[in-house]
């Protein structure tokens, strides 16, 4: 699946080869970004509960970290669980 940067990059290939006009690049070039920002997750560390204090967790979560056990106890979370990053 083509990503908007890359759909960008070949907007502007084709706007410099003269393929497309001016108003078409336009047009095109913004409606092809996305409403999310992007966030590179390979530059973020692991997230590491332990390493945290109880200040510093609750200015992050606004709990705890007894109180964020006893949170996902009684909501049943699981320790671990995977989700899929493409």
């Amino acid at each position: 699946m083509t990503s908007f940067k890359d759909a960008r990059n070949l907007l502007l290939e084709s706007y410099n080869d003269g393929i497309i006009d001016d108003d078409e690049f336009i047009l095109l070039y913004e409606g092809n970004f996305s409403k999310n920002p992007a966030f590179p997750y390979e530059d973020c560390k692991r997230f590491d509960s332990d390493a945290m204090d109880d200040t510093e967790c609750k200015a992050e979560f606004r709990f705890t970290k007894g109180e964020i056990l006893r949170l996902a106890e009684a909501l049943d979370i699981p320790g671990t669980f995977l989700c899929h990053q493409s």
